[in-house]
């Protein structure tokens, strides 16, 4: 079955003028998918109607909290519950794209403290509702921040939604220093280099998405992620308890520069066949040919560049040290990445919530988070986890009970 066509094409886009100053207001399911999981809600049976504007629900106090988290409290414990309520998450790039959306709706169900939209000024169309189901209940003419902090109070009014003036496109980064955790959804992969330079300037963590028509991909840059694993031995004696051990890691990120540009699979690999299990067509594709095309360009790919992008293709088969893929040729390449400017709503879902579970994980502390990069085909109906650069710098045993 092929895919779905890809909607919401990137475009140029009407945007509000602002006032000066700023206005507040993969391959296994881990623990983490599963409570986002159960927390979300349709759309659908949040909203009367896609042509009617939402209400609000009555807003909650803290003493709700227990019972309106209590599905994520069981699963990962108060404490993480609690440190997910106080931290601070920002949003930016295109908020009007389905991406942005299905992002901040996850994190909203799950409990996130605060979130800060970034508002560039872009100003909601008609053509975004095919993918962003908040503008598609509000309807258009306003911006995309006003769309989607009415969504939020609407899904968990429990959710503190701060609104800053800023424009990642431009350069406008002050607002980084606002944030724990900074999520950059569809931001050109120039501006995202940039954005990287200032998160760890002012040690935010920084996940990066993007939607290219039916395909995705998630890098991330957590600095130093600190949390504990947790192994179950037998017992040292007959009918002892069994032997639980806890062990806290951290592992190290490499930059987003170093992650897409500088890592080689050919050095940090070198078993053969380990390395060609490694470079997938997803890797291959979007990291090794589209992005690259994308930074040196300035723009991405069309039908009249597929020659142009097979040959970064070709460098970055060579660059991972692995044989040609000889099903993919120039033509199947361009099918494979077709329509990069657009957005089809299952990418979108399924990267968004990507994102949304690894800024959980970021926050709470209490699994392994992603390492460092996640592509999603919808040709090939996978996801594949990635590891470019990566690094255990710690590990120390915290608890063993039972001994």
């Amino acid at each position: 079955m092929n895919p779905p066509a890809p909607t919401s094409p990137r475009k140029p886009t009407a945007k509000r003028a602002h006032s000066s100053s700023p206005s507040a207001s993969a391959s296994q399911t881990s623990p983490t998918s599963r409570a986002l999981a159960a927390a979300s809600l349709s759309p659908a049976k949040r909203f009367k109607s896609s042509a009617s504007t939402p209400t609000p629900a009555p807003a909650a106090t803290d003493d709700d909290a227990s019972e309106i988290y209590d599905r994520q409290i069981r699963l990962w414990g108060a404490a993480a519950q609690h440190r997910l309520r106080s931290a601070r998450v920002a949003v930016a790039g295109d908020l009007a794209r389905g991406l942005a959306v299905e992002t901040v709706k996850a994190l909203a169900l799950a409990g996130v403290g605060t979130l800060v939209l970034v508002d560039d000024g872009r100003v909601v169309e008609e053509g975004d509702f095919g993918t962003n189901f908040f503008a598609a209940a509000q309807g258009g003419g306003k911006t995309a921040v006003e769309v989607m902090k009415e969504g939020v109070g609407v899904l968990n009014p429990m959710v503190k939604v701060e609104v800053v003036r800023g424009d990642v496109e431009k350069g406008e980064n002050g607002w980084v220093k606002l944030a724990d955790v900074v999520l950059a959804c569809d931001v050109s992969i120039r501006a995202l280099l940039a954005l990287s330079k200032t998160t760890r300037a002012h040690t935010a963590k920084l996940l990066a998405g993007n939607v290219f028509g039916n395909n995705g991909l998630v890098v991330a840059d957590l600095l130093r992620h600190t949390f504990v694993t947790e192994s179950t031995d037998a017992p040292a004696v007959k009918d002892g308890d069994p032997v639980v051990t806890r062990v806290r890691r951290t592992v190290e990120y490499p930059s987003l520069d170093h992650a897409m540009f500088a890592h080689s699979l050919k050095h940090a690999v070198p078993n053969d066949r380990a390395r060609a299990r490694a470079a997938t067509v997803g890797y291959l594709g979007l990291v090794g040919a589209l992005v690259p095309f994308w930074r040196e360009h300035g723009r991405l790919p069309t039908g009249e560049d597929k020659e142009t992008l097979f040959a970064f293709w070709e460098k970055a088969v060579e660059k991972a040290g692995v044989p040609k893929f000889d099903e993919i040729d120039a033509a199947a390449l361009s099918t494979l990445l077709r329509a990069p400017h657009a957005e089809s709503n299952a990418a979108a879902a399924i990267t968004g919530g990507v994102l949304a579970q690894e800024t959980v994980k970021a926050v709470q502390g209490k699994h392994r988070a992603l390492a460092n990069t996640f592509v999603f085909l919808a040709d090939t109906s996978s996801g594949d986890v990635l590891d470019l650069g990566t690094r255990e710098v710690e590990a120390v045993k915290i608890a063993a009970d039972g001994e």
